[in-house]
Parts: structure tokens; C-alpha cells; sequence
């Protein structure tokens, strides 16, 4: 007499997460990002050296300047990149469906999706580092405290606009949803000037919808240090942590938006 056939456990959701992240990261590795990132490194640092001789004065805000608006920049852009094209893919024909003993929903494959992606945004910020800092020590740079947080920190602005990018593909077609995304992520760094229209008293209509449009879009004016380590200042007390809670709420509240609106769509 055969004994009945007992069925394997459904993997656990952070098990599902991390087998999708990790196929993810591998198909984003294939398609080349770091050799971009590492390109558009060596060449803005070659370019900053040129910029640097040429300026006048400043010559190490230059090189500081040009080192983290292309760290910023390069992996943001990437990121926003690949979002689209893994998001354009079927959830029916995922790779990770047939390593995996139930079904993805799709809540989880944008989760895993998502881990994958972020992995990868760390991978790039990370070489890029490497090389400006290798420059920098070799030049002579001071590498100030506010410089090395500044680099730690793109990775926020990094996943803030990711989740845009990914949240506004759940709801609509790629490339509405791509120049939606690039509008609205880079509509964030215009923040400050935001603020300095709503203190300039241009009415009551104008003050409300400038509060508006600063509730809704991220301020990543708000959460970089650009500015202060080129300047070789002193990180603010606190800045840091509200930075990184910043980033990982709207984040957060970005791709619920998303998931909600994937659960009633038939198709990406």
C-alpha cells in the first residue's frame, strides 16, 4: 500500500522575497550596470580633474561636486531604468514561478522585485565610492566626515526614486509611467525653492498649493548632504537618522500605492 504523498511547506514570504531579490539582482548583473557605473565613474573623475585645474579656486569643492552629483545621478537614472524593464515583465512567466512550490502573488513579486533592485543600487553606490575615494586620497582631497555621509546617504535618494518609478508602473503603462516618474522624482530636488515661494506671500491660493505639491512630492533637497560636504561643514545632529526614517517611509508608502493598485490590474 503507497503512502500518500505529503506536499512540500509553502516557503515562508522573507524565503519567496529573497529567492526573487536574488534572481533579480543576477538578471541585473548580466545586464551590465556596474561596468556602466564604473565607466561613467573614471570619466567623471577625469573630468573633474580638468574642471578642477580650470577653476580658479575651490579646486576640491570641484572634484566633490562633480564626484557625488554623478553618484547621485548615475545609480538613480539606473535604477529608475531598470525598474521599468523588470516591471514590464509578466508576473505569469516570472523566472522565480518555477523554483517556488506556490504561486507569487503579486504584493510579493514586487516585494522581491524591489530587495533586488535596491541590492543592486547598493552594489553601484558602493564601486562608485570606491573609485572617487581612491582618487581623492590620492590627489590630496580631505575626505571630510559630511563628504563620507553625503555618499552614504545617496542610496536613499536612490530608493526613493526607485519606489516611484516602480509604484507608478503598477498603475500605468511604461513609458507614461516612466516620464511620470522622472518628473515627479525630479520635481523633489526643487523643494527648498518651493519653500522660499510659499515664504514670499503670494496668497493664500499660492501658500496651499505650494503646501500641496511639498506633501506630495519627496524632498530630496531635504535629505542630502551635497551641499555641506562640499563646503567641508558639520553634519547637523539628527540629520542622518531622519534622512534614512524619511526615505524608508515614503518608500514604503510609495510601493503600497503600487501593490494596491497590481492586485486589480490583469496585466503589466
Amino acid at each position: 500500500m503507497t503512502r500518500p504523498l505529503t506536499p512540500a511547506p509553502a516557503p515562508s514570504f522573507a524565503r519567496t522575497v529573497l529567492t526573487l531579490a536574488t534572481l533579480t539582482f543576477r538578471e541585473a548583473l548580466g545586464d551590465h550596470y556596474l561596468e556602466i557605473c564604473a565607466a561613467v565613474a573614471c570619466l567623471m573623475t577625469l573630468l573633474s580633474m580638468t574642471a578642477s585645474e580650470v577653476a580658479i579656486f575651490a579646486h576640491n569643492r570641484v572634484m566633490v561636486d562633480f564626484a557625488l552629483t554623478a553618484m547621485t545621478l548615475t545609480p538613480l537614472a539606473v535604477s529608475m531604468g531598470a525598474s521599468q524593464a523588470i516591471m514590464g515583465q509578466d508576473l505569469g512567466g516570472c523566472a522565480a514561478s518555477a523554483l517556488l512550490s506556490r504561486p507569487l502573488s503579486r504584493g510579493t513579486w514586487l516585494m522581491g522585485r524591489f530587495v533586488g533592485l535596491w541590492a543592486l543600487v547598493l552594489a553601484m553606490v558602493a564601486l562608485m565610492a570606491a573609485i572617487f575615494l581612491a582618487v581623492m586620497v590620492a590627489l590630496g582631497v580631505p575626505v571630510t566626515p559630511a563628504l563620507l555621509w553625503a555618499m552614504a546617504l545617496v542610496p536613499v535618494e536612490c530608493t526613493i526614486a526607485k519606489a516611484i518609478a516602480m509604484g507608478l508602473r503598477c498603475m500605468s503603462h511604461r513609458t507614461v509611467a516612466a516620464a511620470t516618474a522622472v518628473l515627479f522624482a525630479g520635481s523633489g530636488y526643487m523643494t527648498l525653492n518651493l519653500a522660499e515661494l510659499n515664504q514670499q506671500k503670494y496668497g493664500p491660493v499660492a501658500a496651499t498649493c505650494v503646501r500641496a505639491v511639498q506633501a506630495v512630492v519627496p524632498q530630496m533637497q531635504r535629505i542630502n548632504l551635497r551641499a555641506l560636504a562640499a563646503q567641508e561643514g558639520e553634519v547637523p545632529e539628527g540629520f542622518v537618522m531622519y534622512a534614512v526614517l524619511y526615505g524608508a517611509g515614503y518608500s514604503a508608502a510609495a510601493l503600497m500605492l503600487g501593490a494596491w493598485a497590481l492586485r486589480r490590474r490583469k496585466a503589466l
